[in-house]
């Protein structure tokens, strides 16, 4: 009996196989045209953090980030690269697109950048994360206020300042009565004085004990600093904040303590002094008791 597979009857004829090479293309194009459709958005944010990284023009780096913010979290794989790029310029660039991407996930990258090797970049990130204004993020800065380098630390108890809740008060009265460095205390002493209200008088008459002396610009007094060069340069100080001739010492205040710090701000926010600002180091303990008492009998009315 012949075998079937070399009749000739059963060979693929030259038609047939004509038809079926082009069918099969055209299935292939339409899955591959489905793949593109389905992925669509997965494909742009690719291409547009592709071409964010590797062209130097800032303009056309805006536009890519600005189309990246748009997709939200779809945004966050290339946010993720970004911040682990040994280029400080597209690390920023990935800070800057963490802060237009809501949920956990875009909050626990940033809190991963605010420990970045570079200065601009952890305050960049400090900036993102206090942005969100959520419980979370008091707890999240201060946590690595606690890891933080002083200047990093103090920039982020500023933000602190700026989330009104109830948690960033605590954690401000926390920081202020307990952290290790002087300078960190003294921002939470300027951040208590900001806040402002009832609410921070107790905390800043227990930090009028505090003896320490910072020589430096807090946060908030480089804040001013900056914004005083850039309104009226000619009153401002020629040299960096932090330098020799822009620390406090040059004012007036080269032996102001953090507890000076806190007595003017309760003088601000109270109309109170008590004497302490003018008096010696034996004298300022008797004031700070007339603060307590003082304070206590407003408490109990």
């Amino acid at each position: 009996m012949q075998d079937p597979r070399h009749n000739p009857m059963h060979a693929p004829t030259p038609a047939k196989e004509s038809w079926r090479r082009p069918i099969a293309i055209i299935v292939l194009m339409v899955i591959a045209f489905a793949i593109v459709v389905i992925f669509r958005n997965e494909i742009r944010v690719r291409w547009w953090g592709y071409r964010l990284a590797q062209t130097s023009d800032v303009q056309d780096r805006m536009q890519y980030l600005s189309l990246l913010s748009s997709m939200d979290v779809k945004s966050l794989p290339v946010a993720r690269t970004l911040i682990k790029n040994s280029d400080p310029a597209n690390r920023s660039f990935g800070v800057a697109l963490l802060s237009t991407i809501n949920g956990d996930e875009a909050d626990r990258l940033l809190e991963v950048a605010c420990i970045d090797n570079d200065k601009t970049i952890r305050q960049s990130a400090i900036l993102g994360l206090s942005m969100r204004a959520t419980a979370n993020t008091v707890y999240r800065l201060a946590g690595l206020i606690k890891q933080l380098d002083a200047d990093s630390a103090m920039f982020a108890v500023s933000r602190l300042a700026g989330i009104n809740r109830p948690e960033s008060l605590a954690e401000l009265t926390r920081i202020a009565r307990s952290h290790p460095e002087a300078g960190v205390r003294a921002q939470a002493i300027e951040s208590l004085g900001q806040w402002g209200g009832d609410g921070v008088v107790g905390p800043l008459i227990d930090c009028l004990s505090d003896d320490a002396v910072y020589s430096g610009l807090t946060a908030t007094e480089a804040q001013a600093h900056d914004a005083l060069a850039s309104m009226a340069p000619q009153f401002a100080t020629s040299d960096k904040p932090g330098s020799d001739s822009s620390k406090p010492e040059n004012t007036g205040a080269a032996k102001d303590t953090n507890g000076m710090r806190a007595a003017r701000k309760l003088r601000d926010i109270t109309g109170q002094s008590f004497g302490y600002l003018d008096a010696d180091a034996a004298e300022r303990t008797l004031a700070i008791a007339r603060w307590r008492s003082w304070f206590e009998s407003k408490s109990g009315e």
